[in-house]
């Protein structure tokens, strides 16, 4: 595992209960708070502090098993493309599970700049009654992505980017954090 502690990022493993855990989702996720126990420059995992919220699903398989993808989760940025059309029903599932577990929402209807009309898809979201902000953005010229980071993105929260390939996440986490972009 790799932790990110007040000195930086160290690699760290796991000790005592946790090495013996029969549940896998209670070990170490992405997003969760550790306690630690450092000697030089490894780290030594001794205890998950207690979760706010966490993302998960049944996992891939026909016994029923909690996969946790991601904890303490403030928002959640439901990336759809316009290009590949809209999925009420998948979109749907994204907004329950997350309203399910109070991680607030926000739809980004991504390469809207390929639509004739944007809007329209935007009041397809808001016909399914979650009443969510929704934004029409393009990671590619950029339109809507300042308003993004200063409408919906605040400091010290912890936001996860969720949609299906393809459609714009690593390019919009990229454009976010300043890694590759030209802007």
């Amino acid at each position: 595992f790799r932790i990110i502690t007040n000195d930086g990022e160290i690699d760290t493993e796991l000790v005592g209960s946790l090495l013996n855990t029969s549940e896998e989702w209670e070990l170490p996720k992405v997003g969760d708070w550790v306690v630690y126990t450092s000697y030089g420059d490894r780290g030594y995992i001794t205890g998950v502090l207690e979760r706010q919220s966490e993302l998960s699903r049944k996992k891939p398989g026909k016994r029923m098993e909690k996969q946790v993808l991601a904890t303490n989760i403030d928002a959640a940025m439901v990336v759809l493309s316009i290009d590949q059309g809209l999925n009420p029903m998948r979109l749907q599932r994204y907004l329950h599970q997350l309203f399910q577990n109070q991680i607030e929402v926000i739809v980004l209807l991504n390469k809207s700049d390929l639509a004739e009309n944007p809007a329209n898809y935007q009041k397809h979201v808001d016909d399914l009654g979650y009443q969510v902000p929704v934004m029409c953005i393009s990671t590619v010229s950029h339109v809507g992505l300042r308003e993004l980071e200063g409408l919906h993105m605040k400091a010290g929260k912890t936001y996860v980017l969720l949609g299906q390939s393809g459609v714009g996440k690593s390019t919009l986490y990229n454009y976010l954090t300043g890694v590759n972009t030209h802007s």
